[in-house]
């Protein structure tokens, strides 16, 4: 297992391409790509889905390619 240190990486690009809503639900598209201090990068896309009660987000997934991420991470 991977143990998430915020200071081994840094955000380089966060993008959202396309946003869909619907009564209770909501998707974000889009691509980000992260810098990590071994030298590695990672870059590719991202669904989102977020589901949402009175205006608030009660819960989300976020769906993205977690072997690539890890790889570029652990490489």
């Amino acid at each position: 297992m991977l143990k998430a240190d915020r200071n081994s990486w840094a955000t380089t690009q966060l993008v959202v391409d396309r946003w869909y809503d619907g009564e209770n639900e909501a998707l974000a598209r889009g691509h980000f790509a992260w810098q990590y201090k071994n030298g590695h990068a990672y870059q590719g896309t991202f669904m989102m889905r977020f589901v949402v009660l009175d205006g608030e987000i009660q819960s989300y997934e976020m769906f993205e390619d977690s072997h690539a991420i890890a790889q570029a991470w652990q490489a």
